[in-house]
């Protein structure tokens, strides 16, 4: 049995917004724009996404974004980053749902990422599971 490798297929940078406090343990972060850029990959994020997040007694924050992304061929894909995060560090699974089928490889794949988090920036890169 072959060991599976991760080969990095792009990076992302993820503009947050508004910080909406649910409880003392829930809350909604508003993603409200950004960009992944790879060699075979390029892409916008929307505004309208968000981060639902849950805030635990040890510090961990489990993950649970949701946002749009564009292509520069007017394509619209779904992402879903599941994951989380332990001071500014995280790390996450990833599915996506898309619309061209030039971009299937992305449904065909299995995907995770680490990513830091600085102020109102999120930056994360991408590996695609051999």
């Amino acid at each position: 049995m072959q060991t599976p490798e991760l080969i990095p297929v792009f990076e992302a940078t993820i503009l947050l917004g508004e910080v909406q406090p649910v409880n003392s343990t829930r809350r909604i972060v508003q993603v409200v724009g950004g960009e992944f850029a790879g060699p075979n990959f390029q892409a916008t994020v929307l505004p309208g996404g968000g981060d639902w997040q849950v805030i635990h007694a040890d510090g961990r924050v489990e993950i649970d974004t949701r946002y749009t992304l564009q292509t520069p061929n007017g394509s619209f894909i779904y992402l879903q980053n599941k994951g989380m995060r332990l001071g500014g560090y995280m790390r996450t699974v990833s599915t996506f749902e898309v619309q061209d089928p030039a971009d299937a490889w992305l449904t065909e794949s299995l995907f995770i990422s680490t990513g830091t988090k600085e102020g109102d920036v999120v930056r994360h890169v991408f590996y695609r599971l051999s």
